[in-house]
C-alpha cells in the first residue's frame, strides 16, 4: 500500500480543509512577514481575562482610566464556556488555571523524560510537581517534549557565566548537578549538550534537598523529599571517627558528654556482644545516645547510622536503632562488615529485637511505616564492593504486632550491582514510598555486552515489596534488544505485548544494531524474532497472521533451527486452535535442538540465557482474551476497557463482499450504543476484514457516525515500520455532545502489522467534534505528523489545532500553546518562500465572538509554522487590515507584542521596526470601550510601545540602542511616566546582570504600584489579549 494518505471520506463538518493551496502570500508588514513566538498560551489569556479575581483588579482603584467591572452575567457566560472547554481535557478549574507563579525554575521537558525521571533529577517528589503543574497531568502520565514544567524552589536562582574551557560536563560537575538537568533547563542551549559559547549565560538550578536544607544534621539525600508518609524516620547521617578530635557532632544533637563516673567504661567485644555494649555505653554517657559513637571510636569501630528516641515498631516507646562497621579503615587487616543492630525500650530495660549482619556497609534509608499499611517497616542496603563492581542488596523488614517480631518484607531478594539506591514516591506503583535502584551495569571482563535498568519496587495494600517497573536505559546492541522483548512477552509486571512486538520488529528492520560475535548472530536473533511474533499472534486469536509470518520465517531463514521450530509449532497450533497446545509442542522440539536455545548464553556471565520451555512461553491470561497491555505513549488517552478481537464469527465470509454486498448483509454486527464503544469495534474490523477500508467506513456510514462531513478513515506509515497505520474518527449527536450541533466524537490512532493486523494504540482526548487536518509530513522532515481540530461549542465555538508527530514508535505532540480561534477556520496552506517555515503553515481566521456588541470586533489572521524540524510556533498575528477598527493603537501593539514573543526564535528585528512604525504613526487611534479619557489612553499605550521597544533592543544584544530609546521615550512621554521608570528599571538590571528573568523581577515592583500600567491593554473588549501585572514585562521562555 502506497505511504501516501488514502482518505475515504471529506472530513471536515464546517470549514476545515486540508491542503488546500494558497494563491496569494500572507498578510506583509514592512520589509515582509515577521515570525513570532506566543507569549500566552490562549489557556492562560482565558483565565487571566475572566476569572472574577483578575476581573475584580482590573476594575479596581482606575477612576481616572473608566475601566469598570464587565456586567456579571458576561462573567458567568464566559466562565462556563471556558469550564466546558476546558475541563474534559485538564481537570482543573477556572481558578486552578490562573495559577499563581511559583517560585523556582523552568524545566522543559526533553525527549523520553518522564514524571518520575523530572522528579529524581530536580529532586521534588513526583505529587509536588504534579500539583504545581496541573495543566500537565494527563492520562498514562504522558509528557510533551518541549513543554514547560514549573519546579518549585526556595533557594534564590543561581547562574554561572561560561568561562573559556568550560563544558557543560565541568560545570555540572562544579556544581553537582546532571548536564542533563542543565539542558532541560537553559532553552538557549537548543536541547543539545554540545560546546558552550564563552559569554553565555546558564541557569544552576538549586535542587530541592539543597533549597531546603537547614543547619541540623544533614539528611541522607536519597530520602531528601518535600513529603514522607506519616511516622518515617530519616536517618542522620551521624558518622564519627575513631579519632576525631572534640567530637563536635555531640554539640550537635545536645551537649557534651560527660561519662558516669559510678559506672564502668563499656568493654571491646565481638559481634555477639554488641547489645550488651550499646547498653554499656549508654549508661556510661548516662543516656546519651551519641556516647555509643565514642565508645565504639576506642574499639576500632565506627557508627554509620544512629536513629534515637523514635518509636520505631509502633508500640509507643522509643526504641534505638544502631549500625556498627568493624574493619575498613580502623583495622585494615580485619574483614569489612557491619552489623545493624534495633533495641526497643521496655519500660526501663532496652531490649535487644534485631541485630542483622550485613555482608559490607549498611545504609539506613527508612525507619517507620513506609507502604502506608499502618505497620512500622525497615529499609536499608547492604552494598560489598570487590574489585571492579559493588553489590548493593536492599531489605525491607515489617514489624509483625502479633508475634512481636520484624519479618522480611520483599517478594523476592532486591539487588543490583553498581546501584544508586534511593526511597521516591510510589504513585500509581503502590501505597507511601517505593524503592528505586538504577544501575546494573558490570565492568569486569567477561561480563558481556552491559545495559543500564531501573527497577522500582513497590507495595501495594500492606503487601511485600514487589517488582512494579522496570526500565531499560539506551542501547546499541542486538541481544539487549531481543532481552528486552522477551522480558516483556513473558514476565510480569511489565508484560507488554504491543511493546514486544515493536521491539522485534525492530530487531528485523534495524541494521545498526550491533553484534557481539559475528554476522550469524543477526541471522539467529531475527529467525527467532519472526517465531516469537507469531506465537503473540496466536495469543491474539490472529492465526492467519501466525501462518504467513512462519510462511516469511521459512522463505527467510530456511537453515535456521527456529524453521523447523516453527514449522512443528504452527501445526500442534492450527490443529488444536490452541496456542498452549502449540508451546507445549515447540518446548519438546526445543529440548532435543539445543541450537535453538544454547546460543542464548554465549553473551557473557551477567547476561541471562534461555531455556527450553522459555523458547515458546505459556502466557499468562485466559485464553481469548486480548493479553496485549496498551503502552504509555498516548497524549491524553481514553480508558476504554479492552474488548475481544473476534467480534463477529463471519469476517472470512463479510471480507469477501463487495460493498454493495456487504451494505446489504443482514450479518454485519451491531453499532455501539454509545461512541465509546466505536475505537475497540473499528479495531474488531479492520482485523477481522483484514484491514479492507472501503468496509469499514461501509459499516461506520451505515451506524451513521461517518459521513461526507463528519468522520474519516485514513492510513499512513506512521511509525515508519513498513506497514501502513489508520486514524479513525467518527462523530454523531449526543445528548451530552460540546461539539457544533450538539454533536460529540472520537479519535483513534491503529498500528498496522503483518497481514494487515492492526492494534488500537491511543485515544488523543477529544472535548468537542474532532476533524481532521491532515495526515502526512507536514514539515519536510521525513516524520510523518497528524493534526486535527477539536471544536467545542458553547456561547461561541472554539477550534483547537492539535498536532502529534512519529519518530519510530514515540510520540510527541507538535504544536505550541494557544493554537484556538474563536468562531472561526482552520486549514493548511503551503508556507511561502519569504517565510521561515518549512513545509505547510496552519492558518487560522476568525477571532470574533459577538459576546458584547460594544466590543472592538476585528477578525484577525495567525500563521503557525515548523522552522528547522521545530514543532509548530505562531509566526505571524495580523488584525484585519481593511476593518477600520484595526486602527487602533492598542490592537497594533498586541501585533507587535506577538512578534517581540517570537524574537528568541526569530530575531528581534521584525518586533523592533513595528514598534517603530507604531511609535512613528499619528494616525492610530484609541479604541477604549470603557470611556477611558483619549489623552491617558494614548499616552499609556505609546509608554507601553517604548518600554518593549527598549527591551527589545537590549535582548537583541544592542545596549547602545536600548539607551537611545529610553531616551526618546523620555522625551516623548515624560521622564516621570509610569512606562519611563518601568523601563529605567528593566534597562539598569539588564546591563548589570544580562539576565531578562532578573530585569523583570527589578521592574515588577514599580509595576505592581501602577496597575494603570498593564491594566491600559484591557479596554478593547473579550477578543483582544490583555496583559496582567506579571506578564507585561516580556522575559524569553515565561509564560
Amino acid at each position: 500500500m502506497s505511504a501516501a494518505v488514502i482518505r475515504f471520506s471529506a472530513f471536515r463538518r464546517l470549514h476545515c480543509l486540508v491542503c488546500v493551496p494558497s494563491s496569494s502570500p500572507p498578510p506583509q508588514r514592512g520589509a515582509g512577514t515577521h515570525p513570532r513566538k506566543p507569549q500566552q498560551s490562549s489557556v492562560r489569556i482565558i483565565s487571566q481575562l475572566f476569572h472574577p479575581s483578575q476581573r475584580a483588579k482590573r476594575g479596581r482603584d482606575l477612576p481616572d482610566l473608566g475601566v469598570r467591572p464587565r456586567p456579571g452575567w458576561v462573567r458567568f457566560v464566559v466562565q462556563i464556556l471556558v469550564v466546558a472547554c476546558l475541563w474534559p481535557a485538564t481537570g482543573q478549574t477556572v481558578a486552578s488555571l490562573a495559577q499563581t507563579r511559583v517560585s523556582g525554575y523552568t524545566y522543559y521537558v526533553q525527549p523520553g523524560d518522564t514524571w518520575f525521571a523530572i522528579a529524581q533529577a530536580t529532586g521534588q517528589t513526583i505529587s509536588v510537581l504534579q500539583q504545581v503543574n496541573p495543566q500537565a497531568v494527563r492520562n498514562f502520565d504522558l509528557l510533551y517534549t518541549g513543554e514547560q514544567i514549573q519546579v518549585p524552589s526556595a533557594g534564590q536562582p543561581r547562574y554561572h557565566d561560561v568561562q573559556p574551557g568550560d563544558s557543560l560536563a565541568s560545570v555540572a560537575s562544579t556544581y553537582d548537578v546532571s548536564v542533563g538537568l542543565l539542558v532541560a533547563t537553559n532553552p538557549q542551549l537548543g536541547g543539545s549538550a554540545g560546546s558552550l559559547a564563552v559569554g553565555v549565560r546558564l541557569l544552576v538550578p538549586l535542587l530541592n534537598a539543597e533549597a531546603d536544607s537547614g543547619p541540623s544534621f544533614e539528611f541522607d539525600p536519597s530520602v531528601a523529599m518535600a513529603s514522607l508518609p506519616e511516622g518515617v524516620v530519616v536517618p542522620l547521617s551521624y558518622r564519627v571517627k575513631p579519632d576525631a578530635p572534640g567530637l563536635q557532632s555531640e554539640d550537635a544533637v545536645g551537649g557534651s558528654l560527660i561519662p558516669d563516673p559510678a559506672v564502668p567504661p563499656p568493654v571491646c567485644t565481638a559481634p555477639p556482644g554488641y547489645a550488651d555494649f550499646i547498653r554499656s555505653a549508654l549508661n556510661y554517657w548516662q543516656g546519651k545516645a551519641q556516647g555509643i559513637a565514642r565508645s565504639a571510636g576506642l574499639c576500632n569501630l565506627t557508627v554509620g547510622e544512629l536513629v534515637d528516641g523514635q518509636d520505631i515498631n509502633g508500640d509507643g516507646f522509643n526504641d534505638l536503632l544502631v549500625t556498627l562497621e568493624s574493619g575498613g579503615l580502623a583495622e585494615p587487616d580485619v574483614p569489612e562488615r557491619t552489623d545493624l543492630l534495633l533495641l526497643h525500650w521496655l519500660g526501663e530495660n532496652l531490649q535487644p529485637a534485631l541485630q542483622t549482619r550485613a555482608s559490607g556497609r549498611v545504609s539506613l534509608l527508612a525507619a517507620g511505616d513506609v507502604n502506608s499499611d499502618l505497620r512500622r517497616d525497615l529499609v536499608w542496603t547492604d552494598q560489598s564492593c570487590g574489585a571492579s563492581a559493588c553489590y548493593t542488596r536492599v531489605h525491607a523488614m515489617s514489624w509483625d504486632q502479633e508475634t512481636a517480631t520484624w519479618r522480611d518484607w520483599t517478594e523476592t531478594p532486591i539487588s543490583m550491582v553498581n546501584a544508586d539506591v534511593r526511597l521516591m514516591d510510589a504513585d500509581v506503583l503502590g501505597d507511601g514510598l517505593a524503592i528505586r535502584l538504577q544501575g546494573g551495569v558490570h565492568q569486569a571482563e567477561g561480563a558481556g555486552p552491559q545495559r543500564a535498568r531501573t527497577e522500582i519496587w513497590a507495595s501495594r495494600q500492606g503487601q511485600p515489596f514487589a517488582l512494579q517497573a522496570l526500565e531499560f536505559g539506551p542501547t546499541t546492541h542486538l541481544y539487549h534488544v531481543v532481552l528486552e522483548a522477551h522480558l516483556k512477552t513473558v514476565q510480569s509486571p511489565y508484560q507488554d505485548l504491543h511493546s514486544a512486538q515493536q521491539l522485534y520488529r525492530q530487531v528485523l528492520a534495524d541494521d545498526s544494531l550491533q553484534v557481539w560475535h559475528d554476522a550469524t548472530e543477526q541471522d539467529f536473533m531475527r529467525a527467532f524474532s519472526l517465531l516469537r511474533l507469531a506465537v503473540i499472534a496466536s495469543y491474539q486469536q490472529q492465526p492467519d497472521v501466525a501462518t504467513e509470518i512462519v510462511n516469511v520465517l521459512e522463505q527467510a531463514y530456511p537453515a535456521s533451527p527456529f524453521t523447523g521450530l516453527g514449522r512443528n509449532w504452527l501445526a500442534a497450533y492450527t490443529g488444536a486452535d490452541d496456542p498452549i497446545v502449540g508451546c507445549a509442542a515447540a518446548q519438546a522440539w526445543a529440548k532435543t535442538h539445543p541450537a535453538t536455545w544454547q546460543p542464548f548464553g554465549l553473551f557473557g556471565w551477567s547476561n541471562p540465557g534461555m531455556t527450553p520451555d522459555a523458547v515458546c512461553p505459556v502466557i499468562e491470561g485466559e485464553f481469548g482474551q486480548r493479553l496485549d497491555i496498551e503502552p504509555a505513549v498516548d497524549p491524553q488517552a481514553s480508558t476504554t476497557p479492552p474488548a475481544e478481537l473476534s467480534l463477529f464469527p463471519n469476517a472470512e465470509e463479510l471480507r469477501n463482499l463487495s460493498p454493495e454486498a456487504f451494505a446489504a448483509s443482514d450479518d454485519l454486527p451491531e453499532c455501539p450504543g454509545t461512541l465509546d464503544g466505536y475505537p475497540r469495534m473499528i479495531e474488531s474490523l479492520l482485523n477481522g476484514l483484514q484491514g479492507d477500508l472501503l468496509l469499514v467506513e461501509t459499516w461506520l456510514r451505515l451506524c451513521e457516525v461517518v459521513s461526507d462531513s463528519i468522520g474519516t478513515l485514513s492510513q499512513l506509515d506512521l511509525n515508519g515500520d513498513g506497514h501502513d497505520d489508520t486514524v479513525a474518527i467518527v462523530g454523531r449527536e449526543e445528548t451530552d455532545g460540546q461539539g457544533p450541533d450538539g454533536y460529540g466524537g472520537r479519535l483513534a490512532v491503529y498500528y498496522g502489522s503483518f497481514g494487515n493486523a492492526s492494534s488500537l494504540i491511543f485515544e488523543p482526548a477529544v472535548v468537542g467534534l474532532p476533524s481532521l487536518l491532515a495526515l502526512q509530513d507536514l514539515n519536510n522532515d521525513t516524520k510523518s505528523e497528524l493534526a486535527w481540530v477539536d471544536e467545542v461549542c458553547n456561547a461561541v465555538c472554539l477550534s483547537t489545532v492539535e498536532v502529534l508527530t512519529w519518530n519510530g514508535d514515540t510520540v510527541n505532540n507538535f504544536i505550541g500553546k494557544g493554537a484556538v480561534i474563536t468562531n472561526g477556520t482552520t486549514r493548511l496552506a503551503p508556507v511561502p518562500d519569504t517565510n521561515p517555515g518549512d513545509g505547510y503553515q496552519i492558518v487560522l481566521e476568525g477571532g470574533v465572538s459577538g459576546l458584547l456588541d460594544t466590543d472592538v470586533q476585528v477578525s484577525h489572521v495567525e500563521l503557525w509554522e515548523s522552522i528547522g524540524g521545530l514543532p509548530f510556533h505562531r509566526v505571524w498575528f495580523e488584525y484585519d487590515p481593511l476593518d477600520p477598527d484595526s486602527r487602533c493603537l492598542g490592537l497594533n501593539l498586541v501585533e507587535a507584542d506577538y512578534l517581540l514573543a517570537g524574537g528568541p526564535y526569530y530575531g528581534y528585528g521584525p518586533a523592533i521596526q513595528m514598534y517603530g512604525d507604531i511609535l512613528d504613526n499619528p494616525t492610530l487611534t484609541t479604541c477604549s470601550i470603557v470611556g477611558t479619557n483619549p489623552d491617558q489612553e494614548k499616552s499609556l499605550l505609546r509608554g507601553l510601545a517604548w518600554f518593549r521597544l527598549v527591551q527589545a533592543h537590549g535582548l537583541a544584544g544592542d545596549m547602545r540602542s536600548s539607551i537611545l530609546a529610553l531616551e526618546d521615550m523620555k522625551a516623548d512621554v515624560g521622564t516621570d511616566a509610569i512606562h519611563v521608570r518601568i523601563a529605567d528599571a528593566w534597562r539598569s538590571a539588564y546591563a548589570e546582570h544580562a539576565d531578562p528573568v532578573q530585569a523583570c523581577q527589578a521592574a515588577l515592583p514599580i509595576i505592581r504600584q501602577e496597575p494603570a500600567s498593564w491594566q491600559v491593554t484591557d479596554l478593547f473588549g473579550l477578543d483582544h489579549p490583555a496583559e496582567t501585572e506579571t506578564s507585561l514585562c516580556f522575559a524569553p521562555g515565561e509564560d
